[in-house]
């Protein structure tokens, strides 16, 4: 099959509420005052990509761009939701890994099913509530009609990445930890920004579900983490969607922000961005691709996983401690590769290379100065294109150490190295 590719730049800003049946949005951020109207936008084509607007408790819905008929109500999952989670959830998507092992998403535990959706498109189940408007918020893309998704929707052999602006629905600073991210089949990756793409990154997956850290669950040594957003902070959102699918599909994602009280935050957390540059890999060449990154500061990892394409056979990422060399992740699963979460309350399974069982360390992930963190990619380029790290899931190849980490900090470009391995 031959696949088409299509780089777009779409542009909403608005305030609203959660997309039903019969009313969405292209981007939401759910406001959490009372009584602020959301913004219409302009209908795409055959009817897409119009913005609904509804407020925070009481407030006025704002004009949806694109009409509709709303289908049938979807039936409700059957486990409740997670920590105090709104709604019901059901059966749910898994992050994936390669092998049996790491640390995997429970799907009893995540919140699934939430919006009653029965839509026909593949992939409703992934739909979650939005936080009680004091407690967080949520950003949406999606649909306006799904009868007539219009720019959302997939046909066989597409594959797009597209940058979408959003304003964060917090009217005051605030701080958070807990994110939800819930995508429709067929993403390859989100990515949400403060300022821009190129800006401080706030999140992102790569998994169809996934919560960070795991259900909301927070480890007692993490009781203090927190990220700062400040009010009303402009977003960028980028989001890669492919459909290797014989039928259409629909790009459609949920991500929840969840406040944590400010007296309870004595740690500020950022997020892991260490990419491997230049991309350069030959038709033919099969390639060690390595990042050294040293360390500064004491503290520890929160999560870690690796950003790869098709054409990447694992990706394994070590903590080097003099002459100790500690395995802190390895997957082999592209696609949906695993993410480990290092806390005292999530046990991880050791990776196994011969089993290409993905996993890594169990428990606390320290850090301090003078560590080195070293990762690497197993890359084969059996295409006849040279690899540049573009945004070509199956054609091009990226190479990057993502995640989160407390107190030490992973410098965004290391020393890097390319091995080429014998035919």
């Amino acid at each position: 099959m031959s696949y088409r590719r299509i780089a777009l730049a779409a542009t909403f800003v608005v305030v609203g509420a959660c997309a039903s049946e019969s009313e969405g949005s292209g981007v939401q951020a759910i406001q959490p005052q009372a009584g602020a109207g959301g913004v219409g936008g302009a209908g795409a084509v055959g009817g897409g990509a119009g913005i609904s607007g509804v407020g925070g408790v009481g407030g006025v819905g704002g004009t949806v761009a694109s009409g509709g008929i709303g289908g049938a109500g979807g039936v409700a999952g059957t486990v409740a939701g997670v920590g105090g989670v709104g709604g019901v959830g059901g059966t749910g998507g898994v992050g994936g890994a390669g092998g049996a092992g790491g640390m995997m998403d429970d799907p009893n535990e995540l919140a699934m099913d939430e919006c009653d959706l029965n839509t026909g498109w593949v992939g409703d189940e992934y739909c979650i509530k939005p936080p009680p408007p004091d407690q967080g918020f949520q950003l949406h893309i999606g649909p306006s009609d799904y009868n007539n998704p219009g720019e959302f929707a997939m046909e066989p052999g597409d594959e797009l990445t597209e940058q979408f602006s959003a304003v964060s629905g917090n009217t005051s600073e605030k701080l958070y930890y807990w994110r939800q991210y819930r995508m429709r089949p067929g993403s390859h990756h989100l990515i949400v920004s403060a300022g821009g793409f190129q800006g401080r990154r706030l999140g992102g997956s790569q998994n169809p579900a996934k919560d960070n850290p795991h259900a909301g669950k927070i480890a007692p040594e993490n009781m203090g983490v927190g990220m700062e957003i400040g009010a009303s902070t402009p977003l960028s959102m980028q989001l890669h969607y492919m459909n290797y699918t014989e039928a259409p599909i629909i790009k459609e994602v949920w991500v929840n922000f969840w406040y944590r009280d400010p007296q309870d935050v004595t740690e500020p957390a950022r997020e892991v961005f260490s990419m491997y540059l230049p991309m350069d890999v030959k038709p033919g060449e099969h390639a060690i691709l390595s990042g050294s990154c040293p360390i500064q500061g004491t503290g520890r990892f929160l999560t870690l996983y690796g950003h790869v394409h098709a054409n990447n056979q694992r990706f394994s990422a070590w903590r080097v401690r003099g002459a100790q060399r500690d395995l802190l992740y390895a997957s082999y699963d592209w696609e949906h590769p695993l993410v480990l979460e290092y806390s005292s309350i999530i046990t991880n399974t050791p990776a196994d290379e011969a089993t290409k069982t993905a996993g890594g360390w169990n428990g606390v992930a320290d850090l301090k100065t003078g560590d080195e963190i070293y990762f690497e990619c197993d890359v084969i380029n059996n295409t006849d294109k040279v690899f540049r790290g573009a945004n070509e899931a199956k054609d091009d190849e990226m190479c990057i150490l993502v995640g989160d980490s407390v107190g030490a900090t992973v410098p965004p470009f290391c020393t890097y190295n390319k091995e080429l391995q014998s035919p």
